[in-house]
């Protein structure tokens, strides 16, 4: 653990910190650890948009459930 924190110019403690899951790394510190770990390229297809079918389930029932042109009534009309 030394090493990496040496490599990455960051303290021991962060690199503890990294490995525990503190949500008060910095998000460059654990993008900088994954680079260095060549694991980056798989984080950025994790997070794709395309890769969240929770969202896309709930992106989906958002949408309208009938489409179609509104009614027009008499009082519409203009002739």
């Amino acid at each position: 653990m030394a090493e990496v924190a040496k490599r990455l110019n960051l303290g021991y403690q962060t690199i503890v910190r990294i490995e525990n899951g503190d949500p008060g790394v910095s998000i460059s510190s654990y993008m900088s650890t994954l680079w260095l770990f060549d694991l980056s390229n798989q984080f950025t297809q994790s997070i794709h948009p395309d890769q969240d079918e929770s969202g896309k389930s709930l992106e989906y029932s958002r949408l309208p459930k009938r489409v179609g042109r509104k009614r027009v009534t008499g009082e519409n009309h203009d002739f």
